[in-house]
């Protein structure tokens, strides 16, 4: 062990006492990560390094086996290496969720992975026009009791942000009606990790696909978080080819992605 590591401890913490060195890091580097990320980070138990009462790093763990984040501020950088093979010893990492913008954690992960896999795509908007006419989409507030039945045809897809919402995290899920036709769905989850994002996503219903309601919804979408002071950014699972079509379509683009490293 390097000596002037000795007297390093980890210490279990709140968000709270990290949250502000974590939306810094990512705010300096200009790391983008979406929803899906912020969820299992917002979800992990989080550690703090400290060297004589003086905060040196911080970690966290998404149920008891993936590690969401790492850091080491640059004076201790030189044993990064050592530290995270401390970090994969808690609870019972097995694994990592790594943003490619993150370089730092990046690095460290690929020094110990025994395998990878493509997880997800984020993406970012340009100002370009969409491919796609756009169809006139008019969005209502999904009511989660009065609306049961439409959310239902959703086939599930939102499950997760009906829990969320449910649990009071700051997200809005929309009926999305084209000409007073109930066509899909919209979704907005404004971040808490990264201040000033907001996470848009669409389901469009079986029977009106393929007719341009997709890049419809998100360029609703854009338009509203854009009116309320947010940039809006996207994600979907690396082989959903179908949601990368029509997030292309409503003018954006893969900007990074997210790893699944195994230890």
């Amino acid at each position: 062990m390097n000596g002037r590591l000795g007297g390093i401890v980890f210490t279990s913490c709140n968000w709270d006492s990290i949250r502000e060195s974590v939306q810094r890091y990512y705010a300096e580097h200009n790391i983008l990560a979406d929803a899906f990320w912020e969820d299992h980070v917002r979800k992990s138990n989080f550690y703090r390094m400290e060297q004589g009462g003086a905060v040196i790093g911080w970690f966290a763990v998404y149920a008891e086996s993936i590690l969401t984040l790492f850091w080491v501020c640059p004076e201790y950088a030189d044993a990064a290496q050592e530290l995270f093979f401390r970090a994969r010893k808690y609870e019972s990492v097995r694994e990592a969720f790594v943003p490619t913008g993150d370089e730092f954690f990046l690095g460290l992960a690929m020094d110990y992975y025994t395998a990878v896999e493509k997880q997800a795509y984020f993406f970012r908007y340009t100002q370009r026009e969409a491919r796609d006419t756009i169809p006139n989409i008019v969005f209502t507030p999904a009511d989660l009791v009065k609306d049961a039945e439409s959310l239902n045809r959703a086939e599930g897809f939102f499950d997760d942000d009906l829990k969320n919402i449910r649990s009071g995290v700051a997200e809005t899920l929309f009926l999305a009606k084209q000409n007073g036709t109930f066509v899909g769905f919209g979704v907005a989850e404004y971040a808490a990790i990264l201040p000033g994002f907001a996470s848009i996503g669409m389901y469009v219903l079986r029977e009106h696909r393929q007719k341009g309601i997709a890049c419809g919804i998100l360029t609703a979408l854009q338009d509203m978080v854009k009116t309320r002071g947010l940039t809006p950014i996207s994600g979907c699972w690396y082989y959903n080819h179908n949601s990368k079509k029509s997030l292309e379509s409503a003018g954006a683009y893969a900007a990074s992605r997210l790893l699944r490293f195994h230890f």
